[in-house]
């Protein structure tokens, strides 16, 4: 299949030349009405002109946009560049496991990227060999790069817990989607402070999150090349609330800060108190002409519980008068008030991108259901005991003979006549009662956690491939919000920039080689109004001045057009394809 772009319009050229079109149009109608009679059938669409300009279809040709990212990784990857540029692709396009990358087009894939590799297993292969490899720290570096991290200094840490639903005898934890306690796997993001995430730990529940955070905030920075002394903080749920974390954070040498709520607080609305300051946080809604204005009444104190620590009560008030009151902590000192309310309470755009990053990007897929059982693992450095299964039964079993005692001696001490069989069951239960007393004596109270998982054959689900694979899929993501923000800019409609962005990012496309510049011509799924193709022409435009290079490593120049359909005409040519045995 042919295309030729035509920027003319047929009313526009010389008559001559319209009526020898004209011509050659019948000539070729003819032709098909002939081949039609002889092969008994009708054509479904008798199109056209023969192709006089080299353009070739090309599925996926919008991803095109992204080169300059994707070329990103030729110099730091090497060989494994090939394949994680293929699975940012992949991922862009909507595929976000490697078995939904079958159902697009791996010869055009090959055509845009230089090289790619369309056989699944040989993708899984890859896979699991460059997790081995330092592949992951390379993707996260450029990821924090292209997001600009080396400015950033406050961040947005939250665990994400992934619902486990194989067979595996996993460690269970809190699950919020479920709302109850279930097999899962941790997923520790951080973010930047505008939204961007730039780093992702894995775990089970063998640590809860104030024993991981100080465990990964050193991993991130040394990731990043963070030294101890470079102050960061931290914007953490309740779930790092305790004493002892408090403690261990202000005595740590690194210049790491936290702000957190404080949980349990139970403040008063109607108690008056005297605020040290006030002010108006401004939020956009549908565009940045719509905003909605919250207001912030707060007092700065020190932490009575803990001298080291301050404590800021917050009144928010929303755009319909609606109040809350709030009580915020964190270590940090020094730094102005205003800054750590509006840093808590934008958190939702961490919360808000769990929801996006699994809907576009998959984050929630397993990508690999291997595991590696605890007696395989090496001991645990800060291991601590825990209550042996044999106690815990045992105090269940007092718990529920106390709860039927009390009932019958509160039945005995209310009742006004004796009752033989009820003094008979109080009788029996208090002999049970100091039965369970005597073996809980006599039973060992505390073991090793990581002993009791080792002899109750628990597994812990190998990551590896995931980390990776997650780490492709927030920087395939951060590269999506990247290239969007001047579209978003221009065309300031929060509703649905990013749905009518996407489709021009999956577009297919026609593609023609001059020389060294490589011309392509986006068709997009949607019909777009005037004025938004007005804003992609012009969009494209400042890409064609930056001058891309094609991400297929031969030096050719990328020059972006929107193709409108009035001036494309089809020529539809019998061909014979003989396709790759996959």
């Amino acid at each position: 299949m042919d295309f030729e772009a035509d920027e003319q319009d047929p009313k526009d050229r010389p008559v001559g030349q319209v009526a020898a079109l004209e011509l050659q149009l019948q000539e070729v109608e003819e032709s098909i009405r002939k081949q039609a009679v002889e092969n008994e059938y009708i054509p479904a669409a008798e199109i056209t002109v023969p192709p006089q300009q080299d353009f070739r279809f090309c599925h996926h040709a919008g991803i095109l946009l992204f080169s300059a990212y994707l070329n990103r990784f030729e110099a730091v990857l090497g060989g494994g560049a090939d394949f994680i540029k293929q699975w940012i692709v992949t991922v862009l396009l909507g595929a976000v496991n490697i078995e939904q990358s079958k159902l697009l087009n791996g010869h055009d894939l090959q055509r845009l990227l230089g090289q790619a590799t369309v056989n699944l297993n040989q993708q899984r292969q890859a896979l699991g060999e460059l997790a081995l490899t330092d592949c992951l720290k390379q993707v996260l570096r450029i990821n924090g790069e292209c997001v600009g991290i080396d400015q950033c200094y406050d961040f947005y840490y939250d665990p994400h817990s992934k619902h486990y639903t194989g067979m595996h005898k996993t460690l269970k934890g809190w699950c919020s989607r479920l709302r109850f306690a279930e097999k899962i796997l941790h997923m520790d993001f951080i973010h930047t402070s505008l939204g961007f995430p730039v780093y992702i730990h894995h775990d089970d529940n063998f640590y809860d999150l104030r024993e991981r955070f100080i465990k990964v905030i050193n991993a991130f920075r040394q990731q990043f090349g963070f030294e101890q002394q470079r102050s960061l903080t931290f914007v953490v749920d309740r779930g790092v609330y305790g004493m002892d974390f408090f403690e261990n954070i202000i005595k740590d040498k690194s210049q790491t800060y936290f702000v957190t709520w404080e949980k349990g607080y139970q403040g008063d609305i109607e108690e008056p108190i005297d605020w040290t300051g006030c002010f108006h946080l401004y939020k956009e809604r549908n565009s940045s002409k719509t905003l909605l204005q919250y207001t912030f009444s707060y007092h700065d104190q020190l932490w009575s519980r803990q001298n080291n620590m301050r404590r800021l009560i917050v009144r928010a008030t929303n755009p319909k008068g609606k109040q809350i009151q709030v009580s915020i902590l964190t270590n940090d000192l020094h730094r102005s008030a205003k800054e750590l309310i509006e840093l808590m309470f934008t958190r939702w755009i961490q919360e808000n991108d769990f929801k996006y990053l699994d809907t576009h990007f998959g984050i929630n897929e397993i990508t690999s259901y291997g595991v590696t059982a605890y007696k395989d693992l090496e001991k645990v450095a800060n291991d601590r005991q825990v209550k042996t299964g044999q106690y815990k039964a045992l105090e269940k079993e007092r718990t529920c003979i106390k709860g039927k005692l009390k009932t019958r001696l509160l039945r005995a001490h209310c009742s006004k006549k004796e009752n033989p069989k009820r003094e008979h069951e109080i009788n029996e239960l208090t002999q049970q009662l100091d039965a369970v007393e005597i073996e809980l004596s006599q039973t060992d109270k505390e073991v090793s956690r990581f002993s009791s998982l080792v002899d109750d054959d628990f597994n812990k689900l190998d990551t590896i491939k995931k980390s990776l694979m997650d780490g492709i899929k927030i920087t395939a993501r951060n590269f999506f919000y990247l290239l969007l923000e001047p579209f978003k800019q221009a065309y300031d409609n929060y509703r649905d920039d990013h749905v009518l962005f996407r489709h021009l990012t999956r577009s297919s496309g026609l593609i023609r080689y001059q020389g060294s510049v490589v011309e392509v011509l986006l068709i997009p799924e949607a019909d777009y109004p005037p004025k938004v193709a007005k804003i992609i022409d012009d969009m494209l435009a400042q890409l064609n001045a930056n001058q891309m290079a094609v991400p297929d490593s031969s030096g050719g120049i990328l020059h972006f057009r929107l193709a409108r359909s009035e001036s494309m005409r089809l020529t539809i040519r019998q061909t014979t394809r003989e396709f790759d045995q996959v």
